[in-house]
């Protein structure tokens, strides 16, 4: 008897194939007009990937590797890893969002059930001021309080928001930041701001005094014990309320854990001992309102989503706008006038006509097929390519001959061996039969505009 289909659902493990990249979190799914995507955080999905220019990374749940593969793949993104971060105004190092979106696989069945928590039953408001809780010694009041599942780190979890900031008590919710990290450009995140910042606590039970839960509180930290609302790996989750339990409603998507001793310590460099929600504390969770993923996302969260992506059919994919209008003209245009001088020589029309023939497989083949798709991504493909975009509209950018330790002609290498390995017939035959010469033509100039001087005559004949 057959197994029935795993149902994918908020605050499952998942990883694309960049490698040594440990599994994050799916949030949610979502409505990209009537196309179901799964949303997360941008620095999960385009994880070690330099995405600026690209999209069509594959999403496979739990963990992958390269050389062992992982799970099944669930989703293919869209849009670009740098159209995830919205500038905030006035500012151009700083951004108030930090999410992604990815369609689902045919055949795919999801849900909006959460674990331990329940069915998604919309999207709530940005929480007010009045939530905060500066005195982090007080009972907090269960209604204000939000909720995040982790299945690797404690599973349920509760908190409330805090401020960090110069004023108190402040106009909104949002703790101005900014929030960055050392080894943020290694994780594919960005400095981020306006944020909310929840502070893990412990639920009050029903009719809990202030001095029996302050009592609680103290022998849990007796006890040695610890709780958190953000630590690696929760990157992406989901970030929902508890004014209704039964109704739990989206609050925003988390971008990145903030150590409780950087709260810690400012009690102690004004004298005082941190509460005990600190001295038990791990991590803090900071959290990107929902409103603005929606909005930069153009998608939309429906009360109780789930079911199955159809098996048959093409799904109706979004191709984002990477460039502005003029931009892309700027390329057309430089592009048209490449092709015109490489139809001048016998070498470089049979270039332009290999070119024609071959690269809407090719696309096809790095956006969909999984191990051309690693080793595209792997190999730094997307980087070589933007400085390729810029070199075509002006010549005096060169394109580099190595990226990250990865030279040109590596990449070129590289991707000749998969596509023999994943190409159609006519691809694989022209591959082994001008494969050498194009890598020895890409890979010898750092000027595409130089390319018709490249391609001398090397003893290759046209057919």
């Amino acid at each position: 008897m057959a197994s029935p289909p795993i149902t994918y659902q908020p605050s499952a493990l998942i990883v694309n194939t960049a490698s040594d990249v440990e599994p994050a979190l799916l949030g949610c799914f979502a409505k990209l007009g009537n196309t179901v995507v799964l949303i997360s955080a941008s620095h999960v999905l385009f994880a070690k990937n330099d995405m600026a220019v690209s999209s069509g990374e594959g999403i496979y749940a739990g963990s992958y590797s390269s050389c062992c593969g992982g799970g099944p793949k669930i989703a293919t993104t869209i849009k670009t890893w740098r159209e995830g971060f919205r500038p905030l105004s006035g500012m151009t190092d700083t951004y108030d969002t930090d999410c992604a979106a990815a369609i689902l696989e045919k055949g795919i069945s999801y849900s909006n059930e959460i674990p331990q928590i329940g069915m998604i039953k919309g999207v709530a408001p940005e929480p007010p001021a009045d939530w905060i809780m500066e005195d982090l010694t007080q009972v907090p009041d269960p209604q204000k309080m939000l909720r995040m599942y982790s299945p690797t780190h404690g599973g349920l979890r509760y908190g409330t928001l805090y401020y960090k900031g110069p004023n108190f008590p402040p106009p909104t919710s949002l703790c101005p930041g900014p929030f960055s990290a050392s080894d943020d450009a290694e994780h594919s995140m960005m400095k981020t701001g306006n944020q909310l910042m929840v502070v893990p606590r412990l639920l009050p039970k029903a009719g809990e005094s202030r001095k029996e839960y302050l009592l609680r509180y103290k022998a849990f930290v007796t006890s040695g014990q610890k709780i958190t609302f953000g630590e690696p790996g929760d990157s992406g989750g989901i970030i929902v309320d508890n004014a209704n339990p039964a109704e739990p409603k989206v609050i925003g998507l988390m971008s990145r854990a903030f150590s409780a001793d950087a709260l810690a310590s400012d009690y102690t460099a004004q004298g005082s001992p941190p509460p005990l929600a600190l001295q038990c504390a791990t991590g803090i969770g900071i959290v990107t309102p929902i409103a603005n993923v929606l909005q930069q996302l153009n998608v939309t969260i429906d009360p109780d989503m789930k079911g199955t992506m159809p098996a048959s059919g093409r799904p109706a994919y979004v191709v984002s706008r990477i460039l502005d209008r003029a931009d892309i003209d700027d390329i057309q245009g430089a592009l048209a006038r490449l092709k015109q001088r490489l139809m001048r020589t016998r070498h470089g029309a049979l270039v332009a006509e290999k070119l024609d023939a071959h690269q809407d497989e090719a696309r096809r083949l790095v956006n969909l097929a999984r191990q051309v798709s690693a080793t595209w991504h792997r190999n730094r493909g997307p980087a070589f390519v933007q400085h390729m975009i810029k070199n075509l509209r002006n010549p005096a950018h060169r394109v580099p001959l190595m990226i990250d330790g990865v030279t040109l002609e590596e990449l070129l290498t590289r991707m000749r061996a998969i596509f023999m390995r994943h190409g159609s017939d006519a691809l694989k035959r022209d591959l082994a039969r001008y494969g050498d010469f194009a890598i020895r033509a890409l890979s010898g100039t750092t000027n595409l505009h130089d390319l018709v001087d490249a391609l001398k005559p090397q003893g290759l004949e046209p057919e």
